[in-house]
């Protein structure tokens, strides 16, 4: 009996102390050699929860990790490694951004993007200095003769027969 009571014993006061449990626990790090963007539409507006493919550029077709933009367009990820990353934001609309960023030694800048916004523009300029271009042409090609011909002889105080 005694035993038994000092095996119950032993049992109530593990039961009584406070232990600290083995199990796994938690917790977090503030990374410094993190990556970021924010995609915007062209109004400013950002492009809230929206697609974002990171590739790694060991293997540049094949995606290294998907992910969300959050609430006011943002993404950040910590880079594996140094090399050119291409990060693509798409609403699954049309709407695309596409950049590719340099990570060097713990450093990360920007090696360019472009926006939809970009292309509209550059592309009306393109198209509004082809318009002007082609009417300079025209008016060069159609220019009536005659009448350069006339400025030409009276200039020259010469007279006309008709």
């Amino acid at each position: 009996m005694k035993k038994i009571s000092g095996v119950f014993f032993l049992f109530l006061l593990v039961l009584a102390v406070r232990v600290p449990a083995l199990a796994h626990g938690a917790r977090c790090s503030v990374r410094e050699r993190t990556v970021g963007i924010e995609a915007v539409y062209d109004d400013g507006s950002p492009m809230s929860f929206c697609e974002v493919i990171v590739y790694s550029p060991d293997a540049e077709e094949t995606e290294f990790m998907t992910a969300q933009t959050d609430r006011q367009g943002r993404f950040a990820f910590c880079p594996d490694r140094d090399g050119l990353w291409r990060i693509t934001v798409g609403d699954g609309m049309g709407h695309q951004v596409s950049v590719e960023i340099e990570v060097e030694a713990g450093t990360a800048r920007g090696a360019g993007g472009s926006r939809d916004g970009d292309d509209r523009i550059r592309g009306s300029i393109v198209g509004i200095s082809v318009i002007f271009g082609l009417f300079g042409l025209c008016s060069l090609f159609f220019r009536k003769r005659g009448i350069s011909g006339e400025r030409a002889a009276g200039a020259e105080g010469g007279t006309r027969c008709i």
